[in-house]
């Protein structure tokens, strides 16, 4: 998915000439419906930036101290906020941004450029917002934010029109998570108490924030491809057909009713503090 995302998206053209022309933006909102392939390009950007060797194109080299120290989230300059560990139950509060705000005015370890992201940026209480606008008001060296969200209306305006805007829009034929394509067929073929079993096995796990969403877009990816192959659309043959034989009453309106519960699903869990348990089941009952 990174290759494609690098080599292929209007995305990463645009963020490479930012890098190329250095015209840094002091905050960005990336915003869409894919969280890992928004997060991928934050990390990717972020990457570039700091990059030891970057390559004439604009891309990291991926194997200097830095490429490598961000690949695996653990470089001393770039900072990740996200909602709590109840996931998205819980906000970002103004007490992270007030330590985020104390780490930005220390000097830099390694880092040309300190960055930020913030993971489910619509999940900032109001009063994280204020401190966070206050901090962007005050801008400290060479950092840039990145505040990843599904959507921009629970976002200060004030904050918006400080950050550079880029859209991310699902791809025709990019399916997330086919790794988790058979056991979504089977939970589809399913009855309701196996649906509902399914849910309450996952969630003893205790699945963090990313796997829950990681979940959902594999869900997405195959009903996706399960309407494309019933309308005969090129893009698919790389998998099984035997992935996409379902019962006959599962038809085109079926799959349709099921992407739209989805996404609606989806948007409550990043704009609200909804119980995630409750959202999954009640998912299963549009499935």
């Amino acid at each position: 998915m990174v290759e494609e995302f690098t080599k292929k998206s209007r995305q990463w053209v645009y963020l490479k000439n930012i890098i190329k022309t250095r015209r840094i933006p002091q905050a960005m909102i990336f915003v869409g419906s894919s969280f890992s392939l928004q997060k991928q390009a934050a990390l990717e950007f972020i990457k570039a930036l700091n990059c030891e060797d970057r390559k004439e194109e604009g891309d990291a080299c991926g194997k200097c101290l830095s490429c490598r120290l961000i690949e695996k989230n653990c470089h001393p300059d770039v900072y990740f906020l996200k909602p709590g560990a109840e996931a998205v139950r819980e906000d970002i509060y103004i007490n992270q941004i007030r330590e985020l705000k104390a780490k930005l005015g220390l000097k830099p370890e390694l880092a040309y450029w300190k960055a930020v992201v913030i993971e489910g940026a619509e999940k900032l209480s109001q009063e994280a917002q204020n401190c966070l606008l206050k901090t962007l008001e005050e801008p400290r060296g060479n950092s840039v934010f990145i505040l990843i969200a599904s959507q921009l209306e629970s976002i200060l305006p004030t904050i918006r029109s400080r950050c550079g805007l880029i859209r991310f829009y699902p791809t025709s034929f990019s399916f997330a998570g086919r790794e988790n394509f058979e056991e979504i067929k089977k939970l589809l073929q399913a009855d309701l108490g196996y649906k509902l079993s399914f849910c309450q096995l996952f969630f003893e796990t205790e699945p963090s924030f990313e796997k829950q969403i990681y979940f959902l877009e594999s869900l997405e990816s195959y009903l996706r491809a399960l309407l494309l192959k019933k309308i005969d659309v090129r893009g698919i043959e790389e998998f099984d057909s035997s992935l996409f034989v379902l019962p006959q009453n599962y038809s085109m309106i079926k799959i349709k009713k099921a992407l739209k519960s989805l996404e609606d699903f989806k948007g409550l869990i990043f704009s609200t503090n909804v119980n995630t348990k409750l959202v999954f089941e009640n998912l299963m009952l549009n499935l």
